[in-house]
């Protein structure tokens, strides 16, 4: 972990030069006490279930020097007996990002950091563009779901985006480590929570907004709100952003309108050949390998064959070339690094083997991302269409119902199982989802979701496809607080190798 440079209170601007305090040393920066150091500045940021201040004193115990906090409290008692000086910093949850960026010489200045936001498809377009920018001579690292580091050594990751000062030590570390980029997957809780706050972003760009974390948030206008933060808060730094919008999403049409009324200059892409964009698609073929395309570029066409699964990828891949060329790469180079573009982890991820239905691992868990994966694969599908998803507990419940009427829609055989139940019961959760479905005569509840895969990967013909949705690269299933060791794509691999041993 990268260290901090050491400084002073009044280099860090929380006092003035003249302040009793002004030349405290500060060595580190921290807001989880549990982690604190000798020498740490704590930031007694408020959570959702406490209060940052009740923690100083045990912040000052652990060797930290001094503590910000948001508001002061005259009421609590928290800091009566703490031995350390004690400052309030305005709207301190955006404030830890620039103290951390500033005591590591500000990574992000350093790198080309790129920024993909949007309801779904972050993981993949993030992906993509690591691998077209890797492909082009330049060393990316990812920062996402499926993990942080560079693209052949991720480590695990706890948070699609973490918080702010953990972000500005991966930054500096990758910098640290020859990167020339960064590319990042920016979820609307950060957004939010301030978690970006400090990072210069060069580009960045939206897939869509559909409905998702409406139980963090509590409307879409709020989830709206907080991903156009990436977008409009960047264009009011005054630093050159490139930004990529989908013409295809309505939000995105809404952020268009809003960044013209701002004068910031951004690319428009769509799959949709009569819309007048700055990207779009001239010809599309998919196939068992993937897609081809010819795309249109303000500066003329280009053409290659990508190995990525699923026509709503057509869209993911415009939004890579979308950033791409505002990079400034030329028409050829871009040719070449499409063309290098593959299958990321868990998403449209498809598994084949002679004599057995093909299988689809997705992350697909909100009613938008099932739709767009079961159409996708239906395009791949000769015979029936099998389905195989549950609904995450402690989450927004009202998608649970929506996302059975989309499976019934569009699939032909759907076993409704457990997700990532965390603090619920499985049972309660399938059956809120059988609620949503009009009829159960092509519909099975299996609650034990390696028995439902099984289920399908048993029944379903060889020229079947079998869509395994919700969980994509987790390697783990959530049960009442412990999470046990767990794969889609390794319960379907076992199974194809177990079944043809049987045959």
């Amino acid at each position: 972990m990268m260290k901090f440079k050491p400084t002073t209170l009044f280099e860090l601007a929380i006092v003035d030069r003249d302040h009793a305090d002004a030349s405290v040393r500060v060595t580190g920066i921290c807001s989880d006490s549990r982690y604190v150091q000798q020498g740490d500045l704590f930031v007694a940021r408020d959570g959702v279930n406490h209060r940052g201040i009740d923690f100083v004193a045990q912040a000052a115990k652990a060797g930290a020097v001094a503590a910000i906090i948001e508001c002061p409290d005259s009421k609590s008692g928290a800091l009566s007996s703490v031995s350390i000086p004690v400052f309030h910093v305005d709207d301190l949850v955006n404030k830890a990002g620039f103290l951390a960026s500033k005591m590591l010489d500000n990574p992000s200045h350093k790198m080309t950091v790129i920024g993909i936001t949007g309801t779904n498809g972050k993981t993949s377009c993030a992906h993509y563009i690591a691998q077209a920018l890797t492909a082009l001579g330049k060393k990316t690292a990812l920062i996402g779901t499926v993990g942080n580091g560079f693209p052949d050594s991720l480590e695990t990751a706890t948070h699609t985006t973490p918080d702010s000062i953990r972000l500005q030590q991966l930054l500096a570390g990758f910098y640290e480590q020859g990167a020339d980029a960064v590319v990042m997957e920016v979820s609307s809780h950060a957004l939010d929570q301030g978690r970006v706050a400090g990072v210069q972003f060069d580009a960045a760009a939206l897939t869509n907004l559909s409905r998702d974390h409406l139980d963090y948030h509590g409307s879409m206008q709020a989830y709206a709100d907080a991903k156009s933060r990436l977008f409009l808060g960047s264009a009011a730094t005054g630093v050159p952003v490139r930004i990529a919008l989908n013409a295809d999403d309505d939000f995105g049409c809404k952020l268009a309108k809003q960044l013209q009324q701002a004068n910031q200059p951004f690319f428009r892409y769509s799959v949709n050949p009569s819309v007048s964009v700055d990207v779009s698609v001239k010809r599309s073929v998919l196939n068992a390998q993937g897609v081809t395309l010819d795309i249109v570029l303000p500066s003329g066409d280009i053409h290659f064959d990508a190995a990525v699964v699923g026509g709503f990828n057509i869209s993911n891949l415009l939004l890579v070339v979308s950033v791409l060329a505002q990079l400034d790469f030329t028409n050829e180079e871009i040719e070449t690094a499409m063309a290098q573009v593959s299958a990321v982890p868990g998403r449209m991820e498809c598994l084949v083997k002679a004599g057995f239905p093909a299988a689809i691992i997705d992350y697909a868990h909100t009613p938008d991302a099932l739709e767009k994966a079961l159409q996708a694969a239906r395009k791949h599908c000769e015979q029936k269409l099998w389905i195989v998803f549950g609904c995450g507990g402690d989450r927004d419940t009202g998608k649970r119902v929506e996302m059975a009427i989309i499976a019934e829609k569009f699939a032909d055989k759907v076993i409704v199982t457990s997700d990532n139940p965390r603090t619920e019961a499985a049972d309660e959760i399938i059956e809120m989802i059988m609620q949503g479905f009009s009829c159960l005569e092509n519909v099975i509840q299996i609650s034990t979701r390696e028995d439902a895969i099984t289920m399908a990967l048993q029944s379903a013909g060889p020229d079947d496809l079998v869509l395994v949705a919700g969980k994509g690269h987790e390697d783990y299933q959530e049960i009442m607080g412990v999470k046990y060791p767990f794969s889609d794509k390794q319960v379907v691999e076992d199974l194809m190798g177990g079944l043809a041993n049987d045959a």
